[in-house]
């Protein structure tokens, strides 16, 4: 197991506050829209919050259980877990309108463990590699000079030519080259840093690739923006 893995589960483990804000801020648009698709769409805002900040407490209840060993994705972990509690609502919901009380269910060991029958869709796994890109691209905007990293979230967020970008902030072309420069290669050391933070097995680390972030800048760039845009948009 990864070191810089191991070291996330270790600090949820012991209770570290900041790493619980890094999950569920990381995380939480993640499981926001896998709750909703779980309730196909049908709960409100405010009770997919509610089931969202449930599942955080469920995961704080059996963090101890979840072992990086056994090579299962945390992603996927969470996914089961949240599953669980949107099942639990929805049989609450029934019960109410059969006009008994239901016993809550607890979670079984397939649950807890992230057997083969709770595997994710696709769409909750992109979402998730989307957040951890979207991390990275956080923690490089706080370390760069402001003007630089505006320049690559123009980039990003329009897809305007270095040239575009020089005339709308009055700087010259050399100079935001240069600028994207900095800010792209420092995201891709991070991006590496992040993923491997949150990653137990290998197949997540083979998603930066996968996802066009290698080493053609161009390539690099566009898949970028789509992933900006993306999770920007999930994140209103």
């Amino acid at each position: 197991m990864k070191p810089i893995a191991t070291e996330f589960i270790r600090r949820l483990r012991q209770g570290d506050q900041a790493a619980w804000f890094e999950l569920c801020r990381t995380f939480g648009p993640a499981l926001a829209q896998a709750i909703g698709r779980f309730g196909k769409y049908r709960f409100t805002a405010e009770t997919v919050r509610d089931l969202s900040q449930e599942t955080l407490s469920e995961v704080s209840r059996h963090i101890e259980k979840f072992d990086p060993d056994r090579g299962t994705r945390f992603s996927t972990w969470l996914f089961a877990i949240a599953r669980h509690v949107v099942w639990g609502e929805i049989d609450r919901r029934m019960a109410l309108k059969r006009g008994a009380g239901q016993k809550p269910v607890s979670l079984t060991k397939e649950e807890l463990l992230g057997g083969p029958e709770q595997r994710p869709d696709r769409g909750y796994e992109r979402a998730v590699f989307r957040a951890k890109v979207f991390k990275a691209l956080e923690s490089v905007s706080a370390s760069r000079p402001l003007l630089e990293f505006e320049a690559y979230r123009m980039r990003l967020s329009t897809q305007m030519s270095s040239r575009e970008i020089a005339a709308a902030l009055g700087v010259s072309e050399p100079s935001i080259s240069r600028y994207l420069r900095r800010v792209r290669n420092e995201l891709r050391g991070v991006i590496r840093t992040v993923v491997a933070e949150y990653s137990f097995t290998d197949d997540e680390l083979s998603e930066i690739e996968a996802s066009g972030l290698g080493n053609n800048d161009d390539v690099f760039d566009r898949a970028m923006s789509d992933i900006y845009l993306e999770e920007q948009s999930a994140r209103m």
